[in-house]
């Protein structure tokens, strides 16, 4: 979840200061698009999830994530306007999933115990994580624009690697508890 929430910051920037989308392209790509599809694919990512460990949902679900990073990756180097929309519809439906999932993917490990506490300290982390990721994302690339205009493009790589990284660790969760 940290890549997810590193790449937008540094992207947007990027996108601003080195192509020629106008604001409502920007707009669209990074905040329209991908919260109009929420609702459209939300069910379907429901129906994977139901009557599953949140690890087999996340398994297949993460790579949604990793696909739309490296496709904004692959925008940021190629500057094509419609790779950016095509990350940006994949980044899309990859949060609905992760409406779902975030939300009740809690619930297979907190057992007996109390979901309201586990939440509270899951809600917390997260805020913590939501602040402090856009700001080492922004920072990796103020420091690469530093050494080189255009250098900030790789600054998703970082978000990329850590959510390839989250993707593999939750096919190998997957696979040691026989999911």
């Amino acid at each position: 979840g940290s890549g997810n929430l590193m790449f937008m910051a540094p992207m947007i920037v990027y996108i601003n200061e080195h192509t020629q989308l106008v604001k409502l392209e920007q707009i669209l790509i990074t905040t329209a698009m991908p919260l109009a599809l929420i609702p459209l694919a939300v069910n379907t990512w429901a129906k994977l999830l139901d009557g599953n460990h949140i690890f087999y949902f996340r398994s297949i679900h993460s790579w949604v994530f990793v696909s739309a990073l490296t496709i904004f990756l692959i925008a940021q180097i190629t500057l094509l306007p419609i790779l950016y929309y095509l990350a940006s519809v994949l980044y899309g439906i990859a949060i609905a999933g992760g409406v779902i999932g975030w939300n009740l993917g809690h619930n297979d490990f907190v057992g007996k115990g109390n979901p309201l506490d586990y939440m509270a300290i899951h809600v917390t982390l997260t805020g913590v994580r939501g602040l402090l990721m856009p700001i080492i994302g922004i920072s990796l690339y103020q420091y690469l624009e530093s050494v080189e205009s255009g250098l900030g493009r790789w600054a998703l790589l970082l978000p990329l690697s850590m959510t390839t990284l989250g993707a593999i660790l939750f096919g190998y969760f997957r696979k040691a508890n026989a999911l």
